[in-house]
């Protein structure tokens, strides 16, 4: 993270080690962003038939993966909070 994206704790000890709610609830908000735009895009743009739909399937495993991630991230805030 570099020092101008810095909240809170952190903006202040270089050495802070710990949950920086405002810095944290930022990635909330981009995971949640991205998970969305990647679901939309693919719900939109069905392979045709006879075509591989592996691109079609990565992309989606990579969405249930940022979904996972969002309620340990969620979790984590809540306790920082």
């Amino acid at each position: 993270m570099t020092a101008q994206m810095r909240t809170g704790p952190a903006a202040r000890d270089p050495q802070f080690r710990g949950i920086d709610p405002p810095a944290l609830n930022q990635v909330i908000k981009q995971l949640q962003d991205a998970q969305n735009a990647i679901q939309g895009w693919l719900n939109a743009h069905r392979p045709p038939p006879g075509v591989s739909t592996a691109g079609h399937r990565q992309a989606d495993q990579v969405a249930q993966w940022a979904a996972d991630q969002l309620g340990m991230l969620s979790r984590r805030y809540n306790y920082a909070v």
